[in-house]
């Protein structure tokens, strides 16, 4: 297969990345000091994708970590996935209540 070139906003630079390469395989050239910050995801062209989405044309990545509000509810669906697998019954989110979004908070709106 082809190369591809991914710019990642995180460190200012493109990468030729081999076709199909996963996201998480990129973090870890592109982003070598993350490894001290958890990424949980990625901003693919500005759309939420998971660290297992594979690249197959030239995109903008930037990669997230709890610390940004994109990565708090991945993190959230995550851990609820995890602990119904731990379980070993399953689980899903029944509801994910926003309470703030763009600086607008839930509480102004009364």
């Amino acid at each position: 297969m082809e190369d591809i070139r991914i710019f990642c906003e995180n460190d200012s630079c493109d990468h030729i990345i081999p076709y199909g390469t996963t996201l998480r395989q990129l973090s870890k050239t592109a982003c070598p000091s993350a490894e001290d910050r958890s990424i949980i995801a990625a901003l693919v062209d500005n759309t939420l994708k998971e660290l297992d989405y594979k690249v197959h044309e030239p995109r903008v990545v930037r990669f997230i970590d709890y610390d940004h509000p994109d990565g708090r509810r991945t993190y959230i669906r995550s851990l609820c996935d995890d602990i119904g697998k731990n379980l070993g019954c399953g689980a899903v989110m029944t509801e994910l209540r926003r309470t703030e979004a763009n600086g607008f908070s839930i509480v102004n709106l009364c």
